[in-house]
């Protein structure tokens, strides 16, 4: 009880910090907490003072689990974590300790994505258009996007191609549609979607010859040196490539890692907002799928964790911290 009273003071000594904005804060005693200059902004409700803490230190997983384990909870997880973020001074740098949370869980499988994803079951930002907030239609014209800036030329790869979206999308357009998917799972279910109108590999090992287009949208960080060079490897003479990633603004090391990779990065398209609106699309339909995520056996903390990875991302966007950005690349 000692260390919740500390925390809970602590806690409630950072609040008093905060200059922007405006949090609503109820204690598990049922007190009610005003904190910060703005007429109105985030609530957070705490069930349990052990939730002062992940807070207090701010680290995404631990929030996150935080959340899910329902030590706190939202109405609006978005207002609350943009509030986070514009109030980053008020919340000390914790004492390094051992915060008692598990590592995330291991990632679900393709029904649970269908519970949030649209039909094509994109898990990329989307493009919007003005007027038009469906998120199939926004998939649908990134897709296009990304096929017309590789151009007409008849061989295409996808090398992040997930569950098939982009590759169904090529095949419609005569295009001839090679993939490569990081699951098994993603690959079955591709496979079976695109009906022989592509060949589709588990990972790049087996891939030979060149192509005339290359995409690859949002593959992980810490792979993109490698998939690079397979791109160099695989674009034809002449061939377009295009790359989607996520970045820090201003400091996007893209560019020179293409260089290296005996690529030029050419035109620098970025929709950060689009991609805010995509995680708020992803958590209202997570919400919204409450009863059938029950039938499936997923339990209400993993629905809660995503939701609050979801409703954070959409404010990293929201306020510029974070963009997503697709390049055009070609043989330097």
């Amino acid at each position: 009880m000692i260390r919740r009273k500390s925390d809970s003071a602590r806690l409630l000594a950072a609040c008093e910090r905060i200059s922007t904005g405006r949090l609503r804060l109820v204690t598990p005693e049922g007190e009610t907490h005003e904190f910060g200059p703005g007429p109105r902004g985030a609530e957070i409700e705490l069930n349990d003072w052990a939730a002062a803490r992940p807070i207090l230190a701010q680290r995404p997983e631990a929030l996150a689990e935080s959340y899910a384990r329902g030590l706190w909870h939202s109405r609006d997880g978005e207002a609350v974590a943009r509030l986070f973020r514009l109030n980053a001074a008020a919340f000390p740098a914790p004492t390094p300790r051992r915060l008692p949370f598990r590592r995330p869980e291991r990632l679900p499988g393709n029904e649970f994505f269908q519970l949030f994803l649209d039909p094509g079951m994109s898990f990329t930002a989307a493009l919007f258009q003005t007027g038009d907030d469906d998120l199939g239609r926004a998939q649908h014209r990134k897709y296009d996007r990304v096929l017309d800036r590789l151009g007409a030329g008849p061989r295409l790869l996808d090398m992040t191609c997930g569950w098939g979206g982009l590759m169904e999308r090529a095949a419609a357009r005569g295009h001839e549609v090679t993939g490569v998917a990081a699951r098994a799972e993603q690959r079955a279910f591709a496979a079976a979607r695109l009906d022989g109108q592509a060949a589709i590999h588990l990972g790049p090992s087996r891939l030979t010859g060149r192509f005339d287009g290359i995409a690859a949208v949002e593959p992980d960080a810490a792979a993109l040196p490698a998939l690079l060079a397979s791109m160099k490897a695989h674009l034809a003479e002449g061939g377009r490539a295009l790359l989607q990633t996520v970045a820090v603004p201003g400091a996007d090391t893209l560019p020179e890692a293409a260089r290296q990779a005996g690529l030029t990065a050419q035109e620098r398209f970025a929709f950060g907002a689009d991609y805010a609106r995509t995680f708020r699309h992803w958590a209202g339909r997570l919400d919204a799928s409450a009863r059938r995520a029950a039938r499936l056996g997923v339990g209400e903390d993993v629905r809660r964790r995503w939701r609050w990875r979801f409703e954070s991302a959409a404010a990293a966007f929201a306020l510029g911290e974070r963009e997503v950005v697709q390049w055009d690349l070609s043989h330097a």
